[in-house]
């Protein structure tokens, strides 16, 4: 049992005392740090997951348009997630990049040109 002197009356006393026995003092446990660690990664877990919900997923009928718009060599999983891509970095709802898509497409347009456009003029 190791010993430790009080702060208050400088009596020796357990290391494990709450308070020193002689003046009654309380004695502070020193906290580990653990706590504080577990609370850090149980919040970044919290966030992640709350970021990962709210991610933009295609709904079924977004997924038959791109099944008609996927180009040639291409699967639909990467038309998928090139429009997923541009709905971000253009700002724009995933439903309007793919009604976009479907109506170049249907002017013979690629989603390349579709891609070059909104660069060029930011469509809205």
């Amino acid at each position: 049992m190791a010993l430790i002197k009080c702060p208050e009356c400088q009596s020796e006393i357990s290391k494990s005392a709450a308070s020193c026995p002689k003046c009654g003092k309380p004695l502070k446990k020193k906290s580990s740090g653990l706590g504080c660690l577990l609370a850090l990664i149980l919040s970044a877990l919290v966030v992640w997951g709350i970021y990962e919900s709210e991610k933009e997923s295609p709904t079924s009928s977004q997924i038959e348009q791109m099944q008609k718009l996927k180009e040639p060599g291409q699967s639909l999983t990467d038309t998928a997630r090139r429009l997923r891509r541009m709905s971000k970095r253009f700002n724009m709802s995933l439903e309007k990049i793919v009604a976009l898509d479907m109506f170049y497409h249907e002017q013979g347009l690629t989603l390349d040109d579709l891609e070059k456009d909104l660069l060029l003029k930011n469509i809205k």
